[in-house]
């Protein structure tokens, strides 16, 4: 396998990862009851509220850093954990990315391999501590359906496409190594 292509995975899974880390979409609820609606987003960073009823409509979204607030242990360590995670990512895209152009030997895309499998199974991690933890979900709980959502999903899919970037990036080699095409012939004289 050639190392550009765990360059394009890796880079996909920095930016899932990114985002799923910075929108406000990883806890949703939501109830209706005698013509009123409430709608809650929950995510690492904000909480978003959008409420209906008689012939009013509220929204707004607020910071939990803005306000000062106690917040529970697993959002601050889902934080840590899912940056740790980015950090680890982009590092070894950049890392990768430099070697390639620079048209190094694949022993060099390893290191990126290893720094994307360990940032995958911090992102999976991150998103389990968080999944398990009934903290927030207690919080958002006044008879309302509380469900995982896209942020939540976003680094589950980036925490996968790491692990896959690392496997590639970890089983590449050199063009003139890889079986197949014309180019291999050639390459031996």
């Amino acid at each position: 396998m050639n190392a550009k292509i765990a360059l394009i995975v890796s880079s996909f899974a920095c930016v899932l990862n990114t985002v799923g880390l910075a929108i406000p979409y990883w806890l949703y609820a939501s109830a209706s009851n005698s013509g009123v609606s409430e709608e809650i987003y929950f995510g690492l960073w904000k909480l978003c509220i959008k409420g209906q009823g008689s012939g009013q409509s509220i929204s707004g979204c607020f910071g939990f850093d803005e306000r000062g607030l106690d917040l529970p242990t697993v959002i601050i360590t889902t934080r840590a954990v899912e940056i740790i995670a980015v950090g680890l990512m982009f590092s070894a895209t950049l890392w990768a990315a430099v070697k390639i152009a620079l048209k190094r030997t694949v022993l060099y895309t390893k290191i990126s391999g290893i720094k994307c499998i360990i940032a995958g199974v911090l992102a999976i991690v991150g998103c389990v501590l968080f999944a398990i933890n009934d903290d927030v979900k207690n919080l958002l709980k006044n008879g309302q359906q509380v469900h995982l959502h896209a942020g939540f999903a976003l680094c589950i899919v980036a925490g996968i496409a790491s692990l896959v970037a690392g496997v590639i990036y970890i089983i590449a080699r050199p063009p003139e190594q890889q079986t197949g095409g014309a180019h291999s012939v050639y390459n031996k004289f």
